[in-house]
């Protein structure tokens, strides 16, 4: 099914294979991927501060993490990857403290959302991954992806809060029937 609808429309191709040989179309397709390595590869351990001349597209969405490792420098980007896995792994501990089998599940599944977005877009700036619309959860500009993680964030503290709470079945009483 992934090969039919890779080959349904003409531009899924062109971005697979971009993606896989940006330099083939170095001022076209393959210009962002370009910048945003040369981007980060320039970077230094420090960064070059707020001087950033480059031309990407969506910088304040999309490719935050690069000109965030462009200003800052790759200690920046070090940081930002622990507090990403640091906020995973505490995810993590939420779901086995969780005595709810919904309460875990929707934990689970928020977990890997928060993980997944985290992961495709820094794959994504370093070339790694295909350039998608995935944002940087916390990091990134943009009002309502925002506001999801946010509301997603407090859904997992509502339900820690109420971590030892278990379900009981309705226990019928002898005298009720």
């Amino acid at each position: 099914m992934f090969v039919f609808a890779l080959f349904q429309e003409s531009y899924r191709l062109n971005r697979l294979l971009t993606f896989i040989n940006p330099h083939n179309d170095p001022m076209g397709s393959g210009y962002i991927y370009i910048q945003s390595i040369e981007a980060i590869k320039s970077a230094g351990l420090w960064g070059q501060g707020f001087t950033f001349s480059g031309n990407l597209p969506e910088i304040h969405t999309d490719l935050i993490f690069s000109y965030m490792v462009y200003t800052f420098g790759w200690v920046a980007g070090a940081i930002v990857i622990m507090l990403a896995l640091a906020l995973i792994a505490i995810m993590t501990g939420v779901f086995r403290q969780i005595k709810d089998k919904f309460g875990k599940l929707l934990v689970a599944g928020l977990t890997s959302i928060l993980g997944l977005h985290f992961l495709c877009n820094i794959l994504m700036t370093v070339g790694f991954a295909p350039i998608s619309g995935i944002s940087l959860p916390f990091f990134s500009y943009g009002g309502s992806q925002t506001v999801i993680n946010m509301a997603m964030m407090g859904v997992v503290l509502s339900i820690y809060r109420r971590k030892n709470l278990v379900t009981n079945p309705i226990q019928i009483n002898k005298h009720q029937l």
